[in-house]
């Protein structure tokens, strides 16, 4: 049996957890989470995750340790006992929602859970915060006119698409395509992640820049990538750039628009003429993807974007998910759209997760 300490978005993580064909899933405490697992070399892929890992009899423990001398764990009477039994050189008490580098680097992490006695369970693994920090903070090329997606809400975007992909039988490697590829984040993380890429802005200049940074990195990958410029309220043309959407299996992931930006001297009126220029916007944009696909005699690709919800707004005054979801199902397409909004603490805008999938 598998574990997984999830943080402040449950809905979404459980929805993701999906690519790892997890079933039998129990809610141990609000962020601990216990279920069997098909495929568990797919939970490292899981962004949600704070950290996973299994649930093994005691005497079975100490195989994990592999060799790693320092203990942490929530139960300080555990780490005594243990750091005596098992001749750590050290023990440290940890917060479960807590990880550090020195942690995953050097030691093991135990999370001990007294309504089952004779188990322990061994973490074997933490979301990839320095991933996300050198997407987030290290692009040499970024602006406040285009939003800037978090990378660990991208990867999530990424994986939500991935499900549906590989639930048709894909065959090959799968092409991500974003449509408002902005600084570049979705085509960072899909790169890491092995898969082909075309992205596509009014202008792409900023994602170009930060492109040449990313190829230096370690965690660039020799896969298939391009950029080009295009205005998606306009017909999309069949060309070297889309050929690829056509001829392999395709998920459009994207952020979408969120803009203008949100301060405290916004008023209700203005964000009402806000909301209505982005839903203008997306009825475009589902419209030219609906009319290319359909034009080109393929089957409408899985999109999985998200929609702007601006938190000073009432149910009634919030009209984009409604009218999305009217037109993408009039257009053939199966809407979903999850139940919990992702926002960071303090944020005006958070961001609803809309899945498109072909009838």
């Amino acid at each position: 049996m598998y574990f997984a300490v999830i943080g402040n978005h449950p809905h979404i993580a459980l929805k993701e957890l999906a690519l790892a064909e997890v079933f039998q899933i129990e809610k141990r405490t609000d962020h601990l989470f216990t279920f069997s697992c098909k495929r568990p070399e797919k939970l490292p892929q899981i962004a949600s995750l704070v950290k996973w890992g299994v649930i093994v009899e005691v005497f079975k423990a100490e195989r994990y340790f592999n060799g790693k001398r320092l203990l942490w764990t929530a139960d300080s009477s555990l780490g005594i006992n243990w750091k005596k039994k098992y001749h750590f050189k050290r023990f440290k008490k940890v917060d479960l929602l807590h990880t550090d580098r020195e942690i995953k680097e050097k030691g093991v992490e135990i999370l001990p859970f007294p309504r089952m006695k004779g188990f322990v369970w061994v973490v074997q693994g933490y979301q990839n915060i320095p991933l996300y920090e050198c997407i987030d903070f290290e692009k040499p090329a970024r602006s406040m006119q285009v939003g800037m997606m978090p990378a660990k809400l991208t990867h999530t975007l990424i994986n939500l698409a991935l499900q549906e992909v590989f639930l048709k039988d894909a065959k090959g490697c799968p092409v991500i395509r974003d449509p408002f590829c902005g600084t570049g984040t979705t085509w960072f993380l899909v790169n890491s992640f092995w898969y082909d890429f075309v992205g596509s802005d009014l202008k792409i200049w900023l994602a170009e820049k930060n492109a040449q940074r990313w190829k230096s990195r370690p965690e660039f990958h020799d896969q298939l990538f391009d950029f080009f410029e295009q205005d998606i309220s306009k017909p999309l043309e069949r060309t070297t750039h889309t050929e690829a959407l056509l001829q392999r299996s395709t998920a459009i992931v994207t952020e979408g628009r969120l803009w203008p930006v949100i301060k405290q001297t916004t008023t209700i009126e203005q964000l009402l003429e806000y909301q209505r220029w982005v839903k203008n916007l997306y009825v475009q944009f589902l419209q030219t993807v609906a009319d290319f696909f359909r034009w080109n005699h393929s089957q409408l690709p899985v999109l999985v974007f998200t929609i702007p919800v601006y938190t000073t707004l009432n149910a009634q005054q919030l009209t984009i998910e409604k009218e999305v979801t009217a037109l993408a199902t009039k257009l053939g397409w199966n809407v979903e759209a999850l139940e919990e909004a992702y926002q960071r603490e303090g944020q005006k805008v958070a961001r609803k997760i809309m899945m498109l999938r072909s009838l």
